[in-house]
């Protein structure tokens, strides 16, 4: 995966986060580029956080993502600056998402899984 530590006032780190949840529409009710629209927006996201992104995937429905975060950021931190953030700009990107979410009220399912990873292991 990695073995580049990063630093932050003088304190080398790497510390790895496995996130996942799941979208609360139907994949299969919104536009193709969908997928590739919310890698995209959660990419600017981590990059604005400093979140470094190993990897993100998007099965059906469900979001899986691996980074490593600043050790001053918590988890559960980490997981409502992504979820929520990202909810926001995919409202504010495509029509269908807003519909949905004029009439659901989230775009997102609550429940989060959050995992510490070995970001040093290989894959």
């Amino acid at each position: 995966m990695t073995d580049t530590f990063n630093t932050k006032n003088g304190i080398h780190y790497l510390i790895g986060y496995r996130l996942e949840w799941d979208t609360a529409f139907d994949p299969a009710e919104m536009p193709k580029d969908l997928p590739e629209g919310i890698k995209s927006i959660i990419g600017d996201i981590c990059d604005r956080y400093q979140y470094q992104v190993i990897r993100i995937r998007m099965e059906y429905g469900h979001i899986s993502l691996c980074i490593s975060c600043p050790y001053t950021v918590a988890p559960g931190d980490t997981v409502k600056t992504v979820k929520s953030i990202s909810a926001v700009r995919l409202v504010q990107a495509y029509p269908e998402i807003r519909q949905f979410y004029a009439k659901q009220g989230r775009i997102w399912k609550p429940e989060c899984t959050v995992a510490t990873v070995d970001l040093t292991e290989k894959a």
